[in-house]
């Protein structure tokens, strides 16, 4: 094997670029563009590793979480998990004092559904929960839902189009948005958070806490990339890796997504595993705590 190896990558190479993306991926570090699945599954092996007892026994309330074939792990015997549910079972727990008394939900941006997937198996209470999105992605998200939650569950769910949010006209205990306003426009991020704060009582944000470049992980830089550096409402650049400048961001987020002055911050927390993400729950002031 090593004659082999030593006949193409040890042949041609820059000494002082050789660790970067060279012979030393052969020696000691992993090349994370031909083995990225191993580093994210590393990662999800970390992640429910590190889980408490509680968090576990909360996944495995959640059925069906496998639908769709994501890129997965097996645990144990008992646990078969992907990245998405480890991320809502976090947010979940980040929530979970709320989510046992409010009685209705809207979710701006829900995605295929599964942080609806996960409330709605987990907190009985819940009596509606309103999902808001681009109409192709909610005729995924219904697709979805449809086939991992019973009938009971799923009559719960109300699916509306971002083009008939305008005329939305609902009181709701808790909006959540997660992984979106941040690839907005900052002009809608600001109609959403006057929404919140005319309908809602508590708000949920999970999103990034500025930007930076795609070098800075090794992206391309493309169309897409462009455009999501010049969306959402923070617009500041920053080394994610830097404590001191991720926690300055942090403290930009929480004030840039409080819907107004008349909220207040309950409780805010990092995000496993991206340290670029911040997380917080805001409540109206005139309203008692969860």
């Amino acid at each position: 094997m090593w004659d082999n190896i030593c006949k193409n990558a040890f042949q041609s190479y820059d000494i002082t670029t050789f660790r970067h993306n060279g012979p030393n991926n052969r020696l000691t570090v992993y090349n994370p563009k031909s083995h990225g699945v191993l580093f994210l599954k590393t990662i999800l092996w970390y992640c429910i590793r590190s889980m408490n007892d509680h968090e576990r026994s909360l996944l495995k309330k959640i059925n069906n979480r496998n639908f769709g074939q994501p890129l997965s792990i097996k645990y144990d015997e008992n646990i078969e998990v992907d990245l998405d549910y480890i991320l809502c079972i976090k947010e979940l727990c980040f929530l979970e004092e709320c989510l046992s008394t409010v009685h209705s939900v809207v979710e701006i941006g829900g995605g295929y559904g599964r942080t609806a997937h996960g409330i709605l198996s987990l907190f009985s209470g819940i009596k509606a929960y309103y999902i808001i999105d681009l109409q192709p992605v909610l005729i995924l998200a219904q697709q979805f839902l449809k086939h991992v939650l019973p009938k009971d569950l799923f009559k719960k769910i109300f699916f509306i189009s971002v083009q008939s949010f305008n005329s939305l006209n609902i009181q709701t205990d808790l909006c959540i948005n997660i992984n979106s306003m941040q690839e907005m426009q900052e002009c809608v991020v600001k109609e959403y958070l006057l929404f919140i704060n005319k309908q809602c009582k508590y708000f949920y944000t999970n999103n990034t806490v500025g930007k930076f470049l795609p070098s800075m992980c090794g992206f391309e830089e493309t169309v897409s990339s462009k455009k999501a550096i010049q969306s959402g409402i923070l617009h500041e650049y920053f080394n994610i890796f830097s404590d001191e400048e991720r926690q300055t961001a942090q403290k930009k987020f929480l004030e840039a997504f409080k819907p107004s002055v008349s909220w207040t911050c309950l409780k805010h927390a990092e995000c496993i595993p991206w340290p670029h993400y911040y997380q917080a729950l805001y409540r109206k002031q005139s309203q008692t705590d969860c």
